[in-house]
């Protein structure tokens, strides 16, 4: 149940973190778009077409020039411009433009020039990537260069900051809006849990929104109310069990005086009625000493296992433990834990068969399974469901007995939901009934 819980609180917190980082990446990326489409791409091809004009003119005036003179102008437009003008002597290879301001330079030199002419690219020995296009200026073809870092912009980084900072603020602030959100939720979760095994939480801090201020304290009344119906019951429960110890041993003491010749199977079976009250009276006692709470202890397992074994001294229980004693230490009420696995060893010898019992621990990480293996008839089809309801019993015990008072299993069931365990009930393949109580090793009841 606590792990359904924990499943379902960890996916309501992906879903809130999911759900506000996509909104925020989604507004981002739409802000992105918007600034692009007004500003961004007008600005870049504003700025395409004024440098597309200098190219052009430096292309003409280069060529317009003497010879002689070339060399002197080329070096003035380089200082001015931050242009390399040159004679087209060998063919360019062409390379894949990524950047969009070169496709909005390309067609702004188309336009101006009438002509089709592309941007290519090269690297010079220092590894510095340069931009070249190939000016007609009547018969003669003049190659105009700049350098990468004259165009200043670099789209492609700034883009990918931006959205990689995005995701983080977003997802960062949905984490942490997310948490601030959950941590009253699992507060009042863990909280309603308790009140759900019996037990008495500690009152919720009726802090925080009005929403959660409401829902608390509407739960510290409810939990009130409750402990006082849980008081009530087990003072009612109690009291009458013990009223009625005293006319049932003055009972029992009259058929213990009374003469065998009167009628011995009479005699015989008041003494087996007054037997079987007297156990289910003991069985309501320990139901309303079992639902007080008890301090957890921090002990060892295989002690009281074999301490367990000790009382059932006409049946053979065999101790089993799988992985090291060592591991086999719990923090736990001692008292809880010895009633239940008692009142499991008791039905193991009760529907036995007289065969031998064994006591399996086993661990795996932090959760401990005790479990009562018997090879009796097992549990009758269809009473899985019903057999930790009061008063239902199994079919037939295997020692003769009567069956016990048929509250065995339901202090078991009540003891196991107060502090937390698991207690299953499963049929064995080659026969018989695994009885198994799981219980977290770390956490106390």
């Amino acid at each position: 149940m606590a792990d359904k819980i924990k499943t379902k609180r960890r996916s309501l917190f992906k879903r809130i973190a999911v759900t506000i980082g996509l909104v925020s990446i989604s507004f981002q990326i739409f802000t992105l778009v918007v600034l692009l489409a007004l500003v961004l791409v007008p600005l870049g091809i504003r700025a395409a077409d004024d440098l597309a004009a200098h190219v052009v003119v430096s292309a003409k005036s280069w060529a317009q020039a003497p010879p002689a003179q070339r060399a002197v102008l080329g070096r003035q437009i380089k200082a001015d411009l931050g242009l390399i003008v040159k004679a087209a002597d060998q063919p360019l290879t062409a390379s894949a433009k990524i950047m969009p301001y070169l496709h909005f330079l390309e067609y702004a030199l188309q336009r101006r020039t009438r002509t089709t002419l592309t941007i290519k690219k090269t690297y010079d020995t220092a590894g510095t990537a340069w931009y070249w296009s190939d000016i007609p200026v009547g018969s003669t073809l003049v190659r105009v260069g700049f350098e990468r870092a004259r165009v200043g912009a670099y789209p492609e980084l700034a883009f990918s900051i931006v959205l990689l900072s995005g995701v983080l603020v977003g997802f960062g602030t949905a984490i942490l809006l997310s948490r601030r959100l959950n941590r009253p939720l699992e507060s009042l979760a863990r909280n309603i849990r308790k009140i759900g095994r019996g037990r008495n939480p500690r009152t919720i801090p009726e802090t925080g929104p009005p929403e959660l201020v409401s829902v608390s304290r509407s739960i510290n009344a409810m939990n009130l109310q409750i402990q006082d119906l849980i008081a009530d019951r087990t003072a009612l429960l109690a009291g009458l069990s013990h009223d009625l110890r005293s006319p049932l041993a003055r009972v029992q003491l009259a058929t213990q005086i009374m003469p065998d010749a009167n009628d011995p199977s009479l005699k015989a079976q008041i003494e087996r009625d007054l037997s079987e009250m007297n156990l289910l009276i003991g069985e309501c006692i320990a139901i309303s000493r079992g639902l007080h709470e008890e301090q957890s202890e921090r002990f060892e397992l295989v002690p009281l296992a074999q301490k367990l074994a000790q009382d059932f001294q006409n049946q053979a229980i065999k101790i089993t433990t799988i992985g090291d004693r060592e591991q086999f230490s719990v923090l736990a009420p001692p008292v809880a834990l010895s009633r239940v696995l008692a009142n499991l060893l008791g039905n193991a010898v009760r529907y036995g068969a007289g065969n031998p019992i064994e006591l399996r621990l086993t661990r795996q990480s932090r959760h401990i399974t005790i479990a009562v293996l018997d090879r009796g008839p097992g549990i009758p089809q269809g009473n899985s469901k019903d057999i930790f309801q009061p008063f239902v019993r199994l079919d037939t015990p295997c020692d003769g007995s009567s069956g016990g008072s048929g509250l065995g299993l339901f202090i078991v069931k009540q003891l196991a939901d107060a502090n937390g365990w698991q207690i299953e009930l499963r049929p064995r393949t080659s026969g018989g009934t695994a009885a198994c109580l799981t219980l977290d090793a770390a956490a106390p009841a």
